[in-house]
């Protein structure tokens, strides 16, 4: 079944409203592990949980497959002239990156599986994890039609990504929308 097509309307309402978010909870919870020392290990698992939330949803925005996309998925292919206009420029998931830690998200926080009695590496570098979505997203957002984009994400792009741009933190360290 062909997916539905979505107005210019509903689209820059879900990428305000709901991408906008997801991305500042990625910054937020990244920013939070950093200072990790300032919570007990409980909050801090449920803070590595919600990132690896927000984490695995951006991913499965920006890397959805075609044979794994129901009619209301929302795509990042859904932002651009055509799908191949994405494919083309989005970063490719490298084995050791963005891929694995899909992976680790799936196996160890997503679903209960076998796959948690082998693993090796118990700890997650969030910042990391957030420098290589973070820039997935930015490219995102500064090659998606301009229409289709609203104040909130373009927000993000510029406080949030700025920080990646220059080199310096690109932690989420001071984003606040």
């Amino acid at each position: 079944m062909p997916r539905q097509n979505r107005s210019d309307k509903d689209l820059l309402k879900f990428i305000d409203e709901h991408l906008g978010y997801e991305l500042w909870m990625l910054a937020r919870t990244t920013q939070i592990l950093k200072a990790e020392s300032a919570v007990d290990r409980e909050t801090n698992n449920a803070v590595l949980q919600s990132l690896c939330l927000h984490a695995r949803n951006l991913l499965e925005f920006f890397y959805s497959a075609k044979r794994t996309v129901r009619n209301g998925d929302a795509v990042a292919e859904d932002y651009f002239a055509s799908p191949d206009a994405w494919h083309h420029i989005c970063p490719q998931k490298s084995f050791d990156g963005l891929r694995m830690i899909y992976k680790r998200v799936g196996e160890e926080i997503a679903h209960l599986t076998y796959g948690r009695l082998d693993v090796v590496k118990k700890g997650w570098d969030s910042s990391a994890l957030y420098k290589d979505i973070s820039n997935v997203a930015r490219i995102f957002l500064e090659n998606a039609q301009s229409h289709l984009i609203g104040p909130k994400c373009h927000a993000v792009r510029n406080k949030c990504f700025s920080e990646y741009n220059r080199g310096t933190k690109g932690d989420g360290s001071g984003f606040d929308l």
